[in-house]
């Protein structure tokens, strides 16, 4: 990746990071952020709020002390009136709970007088007489002698509106003072019943004590007045003391199932009907050092909180809430300004994962241990008293993680695309497939490298002439029927077309993509065998179409080179190409060039032919020369290799005369050399090649080169 897309990278992640995981810090941890986008606030807040529930689920489970009774208002207590009404009417209390609701306070006060006498310790009235009403004489007297021994309730109620002081702070809701016990007496302790729902209507939170400002919606003063919960109040009337944290914050408790069967209602008329008095309670007995809880159970108060364990009365809100501060079984949510600097700090985790690792499957590996890891701390946390926000740093370090890997993901198609479109007009459809399937082999090679590669140059001769004698347009038509197979015959072979030059082409193989020397030079001599015979099938065509007279006849030149070149993206920044450079380029060109001079039309160095030596059932090497070629100091040995399979077979045949010949030749021992090659060119009279070395060798013998000759000549011409 060059230093601008690297560049380029980092930006687009550091925006990621701070539209999406400052977004969600928004949603999830500011007030105002979330009145401004409620439906989607609403919806975040619930789902951390869901995840939350899960992970303290994970927490031992609380246990209910047996020694709490709740006596309800249920159903049964309600239909009074449809009893034995014998009975109903000889027990005044019964007679009393078959009238209309509200019932007298008479009721009430009876209750609470039954199950102080029999031995309970407390007895928490969860109902709020605010108005006067019958009876409350006779609960007004059981308060005063039972003093200490009542807890009752009361309401904070939240201003008329909620726009800051104008409306307030709300107010407290006392009981009737029409029961309170009078002037030199105690009074009976209150606690508020209120429980605040979350944003999507669940109760998860209690706050033992609480003030008038923070059920207005603001903050405390110095000066604010704390009021206790009916829990606190309860707790603080058995002598216990609620934990420090729990005080003035508010905190999460686990709401166990356990506690909704154990603390399941018991009809409130039970304790008042002789029969289920003496069985279920043993005249009361099974109230002794009791905290006895009377609330409503019947359908018709509508009493009902749903919670994450389900749904339950309000009095048994209470219960959990008491069996949490006993057990010091609850947890505070870290403040706003943690949560969001969790968020914004768990989406820079992810920004660093992603921008610097490149591989996607590795980061996706550190972004899925890095989220385990966090649930893992939050889970610790939890042990400790403090709940972690878990949706908004998971969300930002996947959204932050997902949005980088979609980067990489769109650069490296990004990438495959602009390398297709590079590859389809230069190698075969199967090589470049081969090549998508793995670009990093391609990919390295675009800022430079060196490779063994395997270089074909090819030619036209006389292409000058042949373009004078013909019309544009049957030239181009020509030339493209020309390049059109020859080019299926350097892809059919794995090879790569690097550039046109006119008439010329330039291949290249072991670039892209990447073969071994010895397979390289293989499949370019197979590609220029393939493509003379194509050009003489080519040729024949035309004869058939054109006529013999009329048909051009081309004829054609390839040198065949391998060694080391330096293969990389080359060229301006407004036009880059692939190519290769290099002395394997400008001596594999050299020796197209030289063709002619020799009469052949495929000639391979010596490095090349090396590889083909390998394989001499496949191929045999015919030695034409050893040449000096322009811009070279060392000189080269020249080859015209042969198929065994399909050149002619008394030029294969005629190799090791040739060979014998040749080296007769860079022994020195011109006169042998001459006599042979002049028996090769009678069997051959039309081989430029052996005429060539015969009169050479004839020339040597009279006029013998200088002691330090190296068995080359020097050709000036390229």
């Amino acid at each position: 990746m060059s230093r601008s897309d690297s560049m380029r990278r980092w930006i687009y992640l550091g925006v990621s990071w701070l539209v999406l995981s400052g977004l969600l810090a928004g949603l999830l941890t500011c007030p105002r952020v979330q009145k401004g986008m409620l439906p989607i606030a609403r919806l975040l807040v619930t789902w951390d709020l869901n995840l939350s529930d899960r992970l303290l689920a994970t927490l031992p489970p609380l246990k209910a002390d047996p020694d709490f009774l709740f006596l309800g208002i249920d159903d049964s207590s309600m239909a009074m009136g449809e009893e034995d009404p014998e009975v109903v009417s000889r027990i005044r209390p019964l007679s009393l709970m078959a009238e209309p609701f509200p019932w007298s306070r008479e009721v009430w006060a009876t209750a609470t007088e039954r199950l102080l006498d029999a031995g309970a310790r407390l007895v928490v009235i969860d109902l709020l007489l605010v108005a006067p009403g019958k009876g409350d004489a006779t609960l007004q007297a059981v308060l005063e002698k039972h003093a200490g021994r009542v807890v009752l309730a009361s309401s904070l109620s939240p201003p008329a509106t909620s726009q800051g002081f104008a409306g307030g702070f709300g107010s407290l809701v006392d009981p009737s003072e029409t029961i309170l016990p009078g002037e030199g007496n105690a009074l009976p302790s209150t606690g508020f019943v209120n429980f605040r729902p979350d944003l999507d209507g669940n109760v998860r939170t209690v706050r033992y004590y609480d003030t008038l400002e923070s059920i207005a919606g603001m903050p405390d003063r110095p000066e604010s007045k704390v009021y206790p919960s009916l829990s606190a109040a309860v707790l603080e009337a058995l002598g216990e003391e609620i934990p420090l944290m729990a005080r003035r914050n508010a905190v999460r408790i686990p709401f166990a199932p356990d506690l909704t069967a154990i603390n399941a209602p018991r009809p409130l008329y039970e304790i008042f009907w002789p029969s289920t008095w003496e069985r279920n309670y043993r005249n009361g007995e099974q109230v002794r050092d009791k905290v006895v809880l009377i609330g409503p159970a019947a359908a018709q108060f509508h009493d009902n909180h749903p919670t994450p364990a389900g749904t339950l009365l309000g009095p048994q809100l209470h219960l959990n809430a008491i069996a949490a501060a006993r057990a010091g079984a609850f947890a505070r949510p870290i403040s706003a300004k943690w949560s969001a600097f969790l968020i914004l700090g768990a989406g820079l985790i992810a920004m660093v994962i992603v921008g610097r690792l490149q591989r996607p499957w590795l980061a996706l590996a550190l972004l899925t241990f890095a989220t385990l890891a966090f649930v893992g701390g939050a889970r610790i946390a939890l042990g400790t008293g403090a709940i972690l926000p878990l949706l908004g740093p998971l969300a930002s370090l996947c959204l932050v993680g997902a949005t980088g890997l979609a980067f990489d993901h769109a650069r490296i198609y990004r990438e495959r695309l602009l390398l297709r479109r590079a590859l389809e007009r230069r190698v075969s459809a199967e090589v470049m497939e081969e090549i998508l399937a793995n670009p990093s082999s391609y990919l390295n090679q675009l800022g430079g490298l060196r490779k063994q590669v395997t270089v074909l140059f090819s030619d036209l001769r006389g292409f000058t002439s042949l373009s004078e004698s013909a019309s544009p347009e049957e030239m181009v038509s020509r030339l493209n029927a020309y390049f059109d197979l020859m080019v299926g015959e350097i892809q059919g072979t794995r090879g790569m077309v690097d550039k046109f030059i006119g008439d010329a082409i330039m291949a290249i193989w072991g670039s892209v993509p990447s073969l071994p020397p010895s397979e390289g030079v293989k499949q370019a001599v197979a590609s220029a065998m393939g493509m003379i015979r194509q050009l003489e099938c080519l040729n024949e065509r035309w004869k058939t179409e054109m006529g013999p007279e009329s048909a051009p006849q081309w004829a054609m030149g390839i040198g065949i080179h391998c060694g080391e070149a330096i293969t990389g993206n080359i060229g301006s920044e407004s036009r880059l190409e692939l190519t290769v450079i290099g002395d394997a380029v400008n001596l594999a060109s050299r020796l197209e060039g030289v063709t002619k001079r020799y009469g052949v039309a495929l000639l391979v160095s010596e490095a090349a032919a090396a590889h083909l030596r390998d394989d001499p059932d496949q191929w045999v090497l015919r030695p034409i020369d050893r040449v000096r070629v322009s811009g070279r100091r060392s000189a080269v040995t020249l080859f015209e290799p042969l198929s065994v399979a399909k050149s002619a077979p008394v030029l294969v045949e005629a190799v090791p005369d040739f060979s014998e010949a040749f080296a007769a030749y860079q022994r020195c021992d011109f006169e042998i050399a001459a006599e042979r090659y002049a028996k090769l060119a009678a069997r051959f009279p039309g081989d430029v090649s052996t005429r060539t070395l015969m009169t050479r060798c004839r020339e040597f013998g009279g006029s013998p080169p200088p002691s330090d000759w190296e068995g080359a000549v020097t050709l000036d011409s390229k």
